[in-house]
Order: C-alpha cells, then sequence, then structure tokens
C-alpha cells in the first residue's frame, strides 16, 4: 500500500511541496492518516480571524512553529492545481480535506521532525468546522493536545467525533484470524452468560481443567443440586448437552500411568464426561475472552460509555511482522468529554506468575513502542489460585478484591520519542457474570477519577 511522507529539500518524485519540504508516496505497511474533524462552538468573523485565533493557541512563532502562507488559502485552488489532470494516484493530499478554507502549519515540536499540519476549515454562523490532515500520528496528537487544553481553558465547547488516540490504535491493527463460531459454540456462549447457569458451568469447568474430564457423579450432583432436582430433564439437558460421555481408561507399565479417553463406552470401565469436540477448542481458545467481551459491550451506565471495543485482534505497534502483539479485549470508553483506551488480558485460571507475564508482555509488547496507546490494563480471570489482591472496596454490603500495580517501561532514551510513561494495571477474578460487570464498572470509574 501506499503513504505519504514529508522530507526535507527538493525532490524529483514530489508531487507538491511547500517552502523546503517535499511531499512524496511511498510503500508502507500502513495507511495514510484519516481526516481529523472538529466542531467548535464559536463565531468567527472571517478566515484570517481564524488564522488569529490559532497563532494565539500555539503562541509564539519560531522557525519550527509557523505558519506557511501570510493568510489561509482558498482549497479550491489547490485542488485545481494539484490534483486535477495529473495520473491516478492511491494517495491525495487535497481531496478529502472538503473545505472552503486550508491552512499550512509547521509543529515541529518534540522531537517530531517535517510535522507540517493541512488544517482546513469552513466558517459559520456560531461555528467553526475543522478537519486536520497530519502525516505524524504523534505530531498531531500533540499539536491536538495543546488545542483541546486552550479550548478548555477558555471554556470553549467542541464536538470531536473520533478518539485521536482511538485513531491511532486502528493504524496499526491486522486483519481478524479470529475462527468463526458455529451455532454450537454460540448456544455454549449464550449458556454461560445465563446467570441461572454460570455457577454449575464454572464448577464443571474448573473439575475439567484440573483432570481433562468431568465425573459422571460429579456432572449430575452440581446441576441437580442447582435446579433443586427433581425438575424437569430439560434443565439438566441445558447443560449436559455439551458433554459427551468417554470411558476412562488407565493404562499402566513400568515407567508411568496413561490416561486415556474413549469415545466408546465400555461397560467394564468407568463412565466419565468431556466436552464435545465442536465446544472444546472454542473453550480453551476464545470462550472466556467472548465472556467478557459481551458483559462489557452490555455495560449501561449514566457514569461512562463504552464508545469501541475490539476482541481477539492482534498490532503491529513497531512496524515490525515479526514482534506482533496480540491483545484479548481492547476498548475506548467516555467520561464527559475525555476518553482512555483500556486493553483486557482474559484467562481461565490467573495466577502472580501470569499477572507477571502479561504486565511483562504490556511492558514490551506495547509501552516500549512509545505509541502511548493505553491508559490503563486489567487482567481477569475465571478462577484465581494463590493471588494477593491487596485491594479491597465495600460495594452494594460486599467486598470486592483486586490487584492493583503500575507498569513500568524500559527506563531509556528512544531516539527522536518522547520520554515513556508507567500505566496502572488491575488484576481479579470472577464469581458470577454480575460480579464481572460490577468490578469492571468500579476499575473503569478508578481509571477516570485516578489518571
Amino acid at each position: 500500500m501506499k503513504n505519504i511522507k514529508i522530507t526535507d529539500g527538493n525532490k524529483k518524485e514530489k508531487f507538491f511541496d511547500i517552502e523546503n519540504y517535499s511531499f512524496i508516496e511511498i510503500d508502507s505497511d500502513s495507511l495514510p492518516l484519516s481526516v481529523y474533524r472538529i466542531i467548535i462552538k464559536k463565531t468567527f468573523s472571517d478566515a484570517l480571524d481564524v488564522r488569529y485565533w490559532f497563532e494565539e493557541i500555539i503562541g509564539e512563532k519560531t522557525e519550527k512553529i509557523k505558519f506557511f502562507n501570510p493568510n489561509p488559502s482558498e482549497l479550491i485552488e489547490y485542488i485545481k492545481n494539484y490534483e486535477i489532470d495529473i495520473p491516478f494516484r492511491e494517495t491525495y493530499l487535497f481531496y478529502d480535506i472538503n473545505t472552503r478554507y486550508l491552512d499550512f502549519l509547521l509543529y515541529d515540536i518534540d522531537k517530531i521532525e517535517n510535522n507540517i499540519i493541512f488544517i482546513g476549515f469552513n466558517i459559520f454562523e456560531s461555528e467553526l468546522h475543522l478537519a486536520i490532515k497530519a502525516f505524524s500520528l504523534e505530531g498531531l496528537l500533540l499539536f491536538t493536545e495543546r488545542f483541546f487544553k486552550y479550548c478548555e481553558k477558555e471554556k470553549i465547547a467542541l464536538e470531536n467525533k473520533k478518539n485521536l488516540k482511538w485513531q491511532q490504535l486502528e493504524n496499526y491493527i491486522l486483519p481478524s484470524e479470529k475462527l468463526k463460531h458455529n451455532f454450537l459454540c454460540d448456544s455454549f456462549l449464550e449458556k454461560t452468560l445465563d446467570e441461572r447457569f454460570f455457577s454449575i458451568f464454572i464448577k464443571l469447568f474448573q473439575e475439567f481443567d484440573n483432570h481433562g474430564y468431568i465425573n459422571s457423579n460429579s456432572l449430575k450432583e452440581k446441576i441437580e443440586l442447582k435446579e433443586g432436582y427433581p425438575q424437569e430433564i430439560r434443565n439438566i439437558d441445558q447443560i449436559a448437552k455439551f458433554f459427551l460421555a468417554s470411558s476412562k481408561l488407565t493404562i499402566k507399565d513400568s515407567l508411568k500411568e496413561v490416561l486415556y479417553l474413549h469415545n466408546t463406552l465400555l461397560n467394564s470401565d468407568e463412565t466419565v464426561y468431556v466436552l464435545s469436540s465442536h465446544i472444546i477448542q472454542y473453550y480453551q481458545s476464545y470462550w472466556f475472552e467472548d465472556f467478557c467481551t459481551n458483559v462489557l459491550e452490555n455495560i449501561s451506565t449514566s457514569e461512562f460509555k463504552i464508545t469501541n471495543i475490539y476482541s481477539g485482534r492482534k498490532f503491529n505497534f513497531f512496524s515490525d511482522k515479526n514482534n506482533l502483539c496480540e491483545i484479548d479485549i481492547i476498548f475506548e470508553v467516555k467520561y464527559k468529554n475525555i476518553y482512555k483506551i483500556i486493553a483486557i488480558e482474559c484467562k481461565k485460571t490467573l495466577t502472580e506468575s501470569k499477572i507477571n507475564e502479561t504486565n511483562k508482555k504490556v511492558k514490551e509488547k506495547i509501552l516500549n513502542s512509545n505509541k502511548k496507546i493505553i491508559d490503563a490494563h486489567i487482567s481477569i480471570g475465571c478462577f484465581s489460585k494463590e493471588i494477593n489482591f491487596n485491594t479491597s472496596k465495600r460495594i452494594n454490603n460486599k467486598n470486592i478484591k483486586y490487584k492493583e500495580g503500575k507498569i513500568h517501561p524500559e527506563k531509556f532514551e528512544l531516539q527522536n520519542m518522547p520520554k515513556l510513561e508507567d500505566i496502572p494495571y488491575y488484576a481479579f477474578s470472577i464469581s458470577s457474570k454480575e460480579d464481572l460487570k460490577n468490578k469492571l464498572i468500579i476499575l473503569i470509574e478508578e481509571i477516570f477519577k485516578e489518571y
């Protein structure tokens, strides 16, 4: 695919230049940045009034921070001169801005070189509609951060349709490799999400994970105890249909003992239950991730809103195909006009060592890329073993426990990169669907409050 690069000097292959900067088309693993649109609730008299306002925002002009032209221009003139009657290209500079006016800003700060930003705008009676086009996402983040802080300080209302950090994230996402689920897997997920059956499934899953099978008596006891046996047999079948009866064979020799599960029942051998062949791969690879995603997607609260979510996706934060990062769940959440991006790791069995491994992965695969993608990380376990949950809160007459701390990136200076930052992490296990929902709400609110 093609992208646009800004270079110093007069390049032969350029298709646009301004002062001593050339714009060229290059082969790239990433697409060009989308135009970022914002609506400003403020009245302006004309295009020059808008220019003066931006000069006030950016502060003192220098050789590294300046507008190139004396006044804003008409965008249509650049389209006529540079993007009409030309050979087809994969990339264009001006067509997608779609405004009346255009300004060019050099914003070379914090080691972001050749950071030229196109500012398109339309003036309406009581609004300014901005279309910001940049060629460095890190540079765009720095500029818009200053812009947003100014508007907040001056109490200027604005609407930004998309969180830039989420746009940054989407720039690194790879096509999904997740297998499509069949009807039986969907039915399995649906039943585990049903509060009437969740506690039964959890006990069965623990036994299955520990031994590789479920004892025949154990299956019936757990279901019958929950359902208040005797009841209609269909209540038992709603769970039992996902398990197959097998014969457990123990093969002994002088060196070791081997357990062999035979899918044909033999009268002389003990009968046990295993997950059906269609379900077992889904259970091991995707079930808990899908379970947590479903609960997260259905959280409804007046305090915040889940605005975007991905599950089971890989990301190329280092622009290196041999250094990819897989994230179980990553989501964007909005509180008032503030956005946060939170990543989640889903573990069926959560331990201290797995929390440490996950935090190490977050540090090496995400934070050390210095993309400043995520604001916090959460590890969630269906079960847990010997974890020091160091924080406790009482919510609705219940004690909710979780582990919290900080993930520290490598403390070194990367060339042409700003300083790396710590992020908070949290870890907890669940006892029910409602418990998962409550803990997610508490921690999301905590992240906005503290960070």
